[in-house]
């Protein structure tokens, strides 16, 4: 709780009431685009909206939802990252609990990351990428409680939602297909030696990326 609320103290205020970078800008000319003159639009494409299907069809439900006044999109999208940046304070403290059990390690790592400069400057202004790192962090919470059972059928189904929570991590942002090697490394820190659990960590990384390209 008290790195819940250091992190909304010193993001909240200074969240910003524009748009923070040109990548963002883009996002926002698409989804504008998309929304008046439908999926193939002259801009549909012009920040590679293929990358980022599941952003894109939030913000376009948040604008349907506001009757197409577009002069709330930026703070929709800087807001969104600032609720997403204070979330995720809460399975980045448990997931370097159960990588290192230490209270006191999870909770010092933390607080350096709520004042990281890449990861402030994510909290403030809007783009996926950070929404994408939130739902990493809760698979690879699921997985490391995974390798932690002994049960079969608990095992699998903690698998099973590391799976889910990944695909949603690439469907924010494609990008974070680039951190898919945690899993694996994860095996070889934890010199895990049961092939069914190898096993999964692959099927994790494999099915995800094919329902990331399907969907």
């Amino acid at each position: 709780p008290l790195l819940i609320i250091i992190s909304i103290v010193s993001h909240s205020p200074f969240v910003l009431n524009g748009f923070g970078e040109i990548d963002a800008t883009k996002i926002a000319v698409s989804v504008i685009d998309m929304l008046n003159n439908g999926p193939d639009a002259a801009f549909a494409n012009f920040y590679f909206s293929d990358v980022i299907p599941l952003y894109i069809v939030y913000l376009k439900w948040a604008m349907n939802l506001l009757n197409h006044d577009y002069s709330y999109l930026p703070l929709i999208m800087n807001y969104t990252n600032a609720v997403f940046g204070t979330l995720t304070v809460i399975p980045a403290y448990f997931f370097i609990r159960q990588l290192f059990g230490n209270a006191a390690i999870a909770f010092c790592s933390v607080l350096a990351l709520i004042f990281a400069p890449s990861f402030y400057q994510a909290t403030i202004m809007g783009f996926p990428h950070l929404i994408a790192f939130f739902f990493l962090l809760v698979s690879l919470c699921f997985y490391l409680s995974g390798l932690e059972q002994s049960q079969k059928g608990r095992a699998n189904y903690f698998m099973f939602l590391a799976g889910v929570f990944l695909t949603i991590a690439f469907l924010f942002k494609s990008d974070i297909v680039l951190i898919a090697g945690i899993y694996f490394g994860l095996l070889i820190m934890r010199k895990e030696k049961d092939k069914g659990k190898i096993t999964g960590a692959f099927l994790i990384v494999f099915i995800s990326g094919i329902l990331f390209l399907i969907l």
